[in-house]
C-alpha cells in the first residue's frame, strides 16, 4: 500500500514527465508556458494546499491555518529545513529549493505570482504558466509529501521500486538503498 497522497503525486509527477517529450527540461526554456503546464500548476498546488492545512492540524489543532502563510510558522516551525530542501531531476541536471522564497507573510514566487494568478485570471496570466513555475510545484508537492509522511509516520517514504518517482529526487538524504524499495528521506 503506498503512502498517503503519494499515488496522486505519481500521477501529477508523470504529467510533467511527459512535457519533456516537447519541451526539453532546460534553464533556457525555464520561461516557456502551456496549457499543460497551467493544469499542473494549479493542480500540484491545490494538492499542497490540502496536505499543508491536513499537516498544519495535525501538528496545532487549536490553530485554525487556511493558507499559504497561515501555514508557514507552523509547518516551518515543526520543519524549519524546509525552506532549504533542495530536489533534483537528475536526468536534467536540475536542482531547486522550491520552497526557499516562502518567509512570514510570502509565498513563494511560484505560488503567489505562479499558482494565484493562474488560478484567479488564468487569461490574463498564461504566460505565469511556466515550466519554471511547474517544475518548481512539482517539487515542492514531493517535499510536502515527504515532510508529511515522516511527520504521521516517523518514518521515510518507502515505497515498492515501481511506485517510484519518474523525475525528482531529495538531496539531503541517499535515495536509493539496493533491493526492491525506494527510499525517499527528508532529514
Amino acid at each position: 500500500m503506498s503512502p498517503k497522497f503519494w499515488e496522486y503525486f505519481l500521477h501529477i509527477e508523470a504529467d510533467l514527465a511527459a512535457c519533456s517529450r516537447y519541451v526539453e527540461f532546460s534553464t533556457s526554456n525555464y520561461a516557456t508556458f502551456s496549457n499543460e503546464f497551467a493544469k499542473i500548476i494549479v493542480v500540484a498546488s491545490a494538492e499542497i494546499d490540502a496536505i499543508l492545512r491536513e499537516l498544519s492540524s495535525l501538528i496545532a489543532p487549536a490553530n485554525k491555518a487556511d493558507n499559504i502563510n497561515d501555514y508557514f510558522p507552523i509547518i516551518t516551525g515543526k520543519f524549519p529545513d524546509l525552506i532549504k530542501h533542495r530536489v533534483e531531476i537528475t536526468r536534467n541536471a536540475i536542482s531547486t529549493e522550491p520552497w526557499s522564497a516562502w518567509s512570514t507573510g510570502k509565498s513563494p514566487d511560484w505560488w503567489g505570482q505562479g499558482y494565484n494568478k493562474i488560478k484567479h485570471d488564468r487569461t490574463n496570466n498564461f504566460e505565469k504558466a511556466t515550466l519554471f513555475n511547474a517544475i518548481q510545484a512539482v517539487g515542492a508537492l514531493f517535499l510536502t509529501v515527504l515532510y508529511y509522511h515522516e511527520h504521521v509516520t516517523g518514518k521515510a517514504v518507502t515505497v515498492d521500486m515501481n511506485r517510484g518517482t519518474q523525475l525528482f529526487v531529495p538531496r539531503e538524504d541517499p535515495t536509493h538503498k539496493g533491493g526492491v524499495f525506494w527510499y525517499y528521506g527528508v532529514k
